[in-house]
């Protein structure tokens, strides 16, 4: 009797446990889908805030509602354009003049050089995560009302941030391990973006 019990609750729990498998593995599939969506968007360089902030907004939905849809994505990525192009070439000049001083401050072996490689890979990093960060609280909305309310977080909330520059590490450090794992990279980077501006709500 015990074990026909015990039978038929193992019978009655696999659906449950298939229900969570199938959330996990749609989850995996939006994550990786998402990724895709905001490379190729990328690819123009100047676009890279508006397709991150999209791709947030993307997730942020699957995560909150169970489904969003790349219509969606779409629109979020048109709204937000115009000033995430403005915001791509801010980036852009930021981390050209970051990347001289390394190359000046490479060629010096004193412990000043050192110290100056060290501060200008600190500032690119500061610079790419200020920008995720934005991205993160974007998501489809004016990028004009974004940065007081990064400079809020910084007050408020620095661990977000620190949890921000450590997703773009891994994206980057993963991507300059094997350039072909940018899609997930970047999927799993806008998945922890999401889940982190979750957090901060």
């Amino acid at each position: 009797m015990k074990v026909a019990d015990s039978h038929r609750s193992t019978v009655a729990s696999r659906p449950t446990h298939l229900r969570s498998g199938m959330k996990v593995l749609s989850l995996f599939l939006e994550v990786m889908s998402v990724g895709l969506w905001v490379v190729v968007f990328a690819l123009p360089v100047v676009t890279i805030p508006s397709a991150i902030a999209a791709g947030v907004g993307h997730i942020s939905r699957v995560l909150d509602d169970g489904h969003g849809s790349f219509a969606e994505f779409c629109r979020d990525f048109r709204r937000g354009v115009l000033g995430g192009a403005a915001v791509a070439l801010a980036l852009l000049v930021y981390l050209s003049c970051c990347a001289l001083t390394l190359g000046l401050a490479g060629s010096d072996d004193s412990i000043l050089g050192k110290l100056m490689v060290g501060a200008a890979l600190f500032a690119m990093l500061a610079g790419v995560t200020a920008v995720c960060t934005g991205a993160m609280l974007s998501s489809g909305s004016s990028w004009s009302r974004v940065f007081p309310s990064v400079r809020r977080v910084l007050v408020d909330d620095p661990m977000s941030v620190v949890y921000v520059g450590l997703a773009c590490v891994g994206a980057i450090g993963l991507t300059v391990m094997w350039v072909p794992l940018v899609v997930p990279s970047v999927g799993v980077l806008v998945f922890a973006l999401a889940v982190i501006g979750r957090r901060m709500r």
